[in-house]
């Protein structure tokens, strides 16, 4: 989920979290009452979770489409029912704010989570582009990492994008560690999903100035 940004890792860890097993069969299944009710509220406790550390403005309770493994290319079943309880035709949708996905790398790098150090390890990239150039789709093309060429650069960072957007989130820390900052962005048109470019010139653009800032 975090190194490859899948869908498939995503909706399975979710499952796990609110401990509801998701499969072909059951993914289908329109629920009712109490079933449906019990479900909704395992999903909004993950909400609850980040709330209660002082986020603001976010809903992470909808899984990320299309999920091969369950048949989902777009909501169905239950997780259409989830998006549009009572059938309203407006969907609930997963939101965050850059602010709060700063937050967030703040707190991981600052060890004010649990695991803090296996998440840090998780974000970790490699901007070598020995280690990236032959991937397709990695964290580093089209994203921050692109836009600094030192390849000494503590880069740790979390990426998403659909054909509607493009966003990348990172700490970024120079090797000698004068300079340490976090730079999020978020690109919510389908321009900035066709734009490889923009996002690394953004962050080589800020890079170059934070160093000087703290030289």
């Amino acid at each position: 989920m975090i190194q490859n940004s899948d869908n498939e890792s995503a909706s399975k860890i979710m499952d796990l979290i609110i401990g509801e097993i998701m499969t072909i069969e059951n993914s289908k299944i329109l629920l009712t009452g109490e079933e449906l009710e019990k479900i909704i509220d395992k999903r909004y406790q993950i909400n609850t979770y980040f709330l209660n550390k002082g986020f603001t403005n976010l809903n992470i309770t909808q899984k990320t489409l299309p999920i091969y493994s369950l048949q989902l290319d777009k909501a169905k079943g239950l997780e259409f029912q989830l998006r549009h309880p009572n059938n309203e035709k407006k969907p609930i949708r997963n939101k965050l704010t850059s602010e709060d996905v700063a937050t967030l790398l703040y707190q991981i790098y600052t060890q004010k989570f649990p695991q803090s150090d296996e998440m840090l390890a998780l974000l970790k990239r490699d901007l070598n582009p020995s280690a990236w150039q032959d991937i397709p789709f990695n964290a580093i093309r089209g994203f921050l990492g692109e836009g600094i060429k030192d390849e000494n650069v503590e880069f740790y960072s979390k990426m998403g994008w659909t054909f509607n957007n493009r966003n990348d989130a990172a700490i970024i820390k120079s090797s000698g560690g004068k300079t340490a900052y976090i730079l999020v962005i978020f690109g919510d048109d389908p321009a900035y999903y066709k734009d490889v470019e923009f996002l690394s010139k953004v962050s080589k653009m800020v890079y170059e100035e934070m160093s000087k800032f703290f030289q």
